[in-house]
This record gives C-alpha cells, structure tokens and sequence, in this order.
C-alpha cells in the first residue's frame, strides 16, 4: 500500500460541511487516525473511536507527538454500538472506514442517532481510482448507493462530491431521531 500524505479528501470535506468548531465523533478513526488529527490541527474537539485495541493505543501515543489545537480522545468503540448518549457531537464522520465494516448500514444509523439535531453526518470513503491505489476491490459504486439510501431516510439534505481518491457525502440537518 502506497504511503502518501493525500490531505484532499479531508480538506474537500471540511470545506464542503461548513464545519467551524464544536464537538466531532471520529468513527473507525484506524490507528493513523488521520482524520482526527487533521480536524484536531485545526482546533476541533474530537473523540476518534475505533473496534481494535491496538489501533486505539498507536492513535494515543501518535497523538503525543502531533501539534493539535484542539483535544483529542481516542477510545475502544463498537461502531454498531457507539457508547454515546443521543445527540452528543454536532459532527459524526467516517473517513475511509466503512468499506471494512461489516453491515455498515447499523453503522451508518448509530452515526446519525449519536450526532445531534441540526448537525451534521459525514462520510467519505474510496471511490473506483482511491480502491485502485490502495489495492481493494472494486465495487462498483455499491457502497455509496446503499449509504445514499440510509442517509438519504435520515437526513433533509445531502451533497456529494468526488475527488481524487474519495467520494463524499455530507448529511445535514437531521430530520427526526431514530425509531
């Protein structure tokens, strides 16, 4: 797998979300945790979940090193099964996590029960050239239809955008909390 420092998805999502500052739930953050940091370089609060141990440790001795403006808090996390009160982060992203999770649409639900009303879900994911590189199966697009349908019940607005590497959605404006 190719070690590069490709910070366009992230910045393409951040500028497309609006987001300012508040509080961000980071799910399958891994143990680069990539997406934490880079939103914590920036002054955000932000809680960085993941389901392995050892990801979770690397995030806590990598995030000694980082020059963060904002806190960050890696924890061991279920994401099927998010340890968080409803409504508890104005933003829930997951940035290139979903396409190893198993059934990600329980995931996709949790995302949205834990961010709260008003705010905002975002996912972003590999898209046909980002697969290529990074050496995982294409899909044909499979991922982003079903996380379109789910969200799509979950949200009163979507947008896509495509970059290099990453398609991405952001989900405002949540309409009702889950039944």
């Amino acid at each position: 797998m190719p070690r590069f420092e490709d910070t366009t998805g992230r910045e393409a999502l951040l500028k497309a979300s609006g987001l300012k500052t508040d509080r961000i739930l980071d799910v399958g953050m891994g143990g680069c945790a990539c997406m934490s940091f880079f939103l914590a370089r920036l002054g955000f609060a932000v809680t960085g979940v993941d389901r392995s141990p050892h990801a979770v440790h690397v995030a806590r001795q990598n995030a000694r090193t980082k020059r963060l403006k904002g806190p960050f808090v890696a924890r061991l996390a279920n994401a099927h099964n998010l340890p968080f009160e409803d409504g508890a982060f104005y933003a829930v992203i997951s940035f290139r996590s979903l396409h190893h999770i198993d059934a990600p649409r329980s995931v996709i639900r949790e995302m949205f029960r834990v961010c709260r009303p008003g705010g905002m879900v975002l996912i972003a994911d590999l898209n046909a050239v980002g697969r290529k590189i990074y050496k995982h199966e294409p899909d044909c697009d499979g991922l982003l239809r079903m996380i379109k349908r789910v969200a799509g019940r979950l949200s009163a607005y979507m947008t896509f955008e495509n970059t290099r590497l990453d398609w991405f959605l952001a989900c405002c404006k949540i309409i009702d909390p889950i039944q």
